[in-house]
């Protein structure tokens, strides 16, 4: 679907450099490109680049450059596996502002592809330890999610339908994510307890 796929390119350099600039990067129509930059110290070492470890040596690719994802442990499911959920309440309270901004429809497709995608994975992640099973793609996330969540199962794969055939119709963006927020919410203080307790 047009406007519904994006691709995570993290740039690792040597040393710091000034932040790399998206706009000059020949995509095909649709496709949203997330960058992110560090240097290979602070990627190996620091906790801010977690997720990113845990991600790459899931299902990562190498596309020039030294071959960073050999020297990685093998991923393991934990905490820093979350990628969404910790963050939820910033996204939830995002969204609208981008969508009110976008100005074409196009653009506020793209920004319901980004917020439902987060919302599947973020209720998928508060059970994927307990399970023991990961994934990115959508669908196997909703049917996990909706198994675990009965009474929001409907909610649930609206949210997964609008992940990957988006619309720009606010309203129905809106009823969604009111009707799955407050399981969010509960979920990541739910998430933060668990963390405030084991450190």
């Amino acid at each position: 679907m047009v406007g519904s796929s994006d691709i995570d390119l993290l740039v690792l350099t040597h040393r710091s450099v000034a932040p790399l600039d998206t706009y000059d990067l020949p995509l095909p129509q649709g496709i949203k490109l997330d960058l992110s930059q560090t240097t290979y110290q602070r990627f190996l070492a620091r906790p801010k680049w977690a997720w990113w470890r845990f991600s790459l040596a899931f299902s990562g690719w190498v596309l020039f450059g030294p071959d960073c994802i050999k020297s990685l442990p093998a991923p393991r499911l934990n905490k820093r596996s979350i990628a969404h959920l910790k963050a939820c309440d910033i996204w939830l309270n995002a969204w609208q502002g981008r969508f009110d901004i976008a100005q074409t429809p196009l653009e506020k497709t793209a920004i319901c592809a980004w917020v439902m995608q987060r919302v599947v994975r973020s209720l998928f992640e508060a059970v994927m330890l307990a399970t023991h099973v990961y994934s990115r793609d959508i669908y196997p996330c909703a049917k996990l999610t909706a198994e675990h969540f009965p009474a929001h199962q409907d909610t649930i794969w609206t949210a997964a339908l609008l992940a990957v055939e988006p619309t720009n119709d606010n309203a129905l963006m809106t009823r969604t994510l009111m009707k799955l927020s407050p399981l969010l919410f509960d979920l990541q203080a739910q998430l933060k307890s668990q963390r405030d307790q084991t450190g």
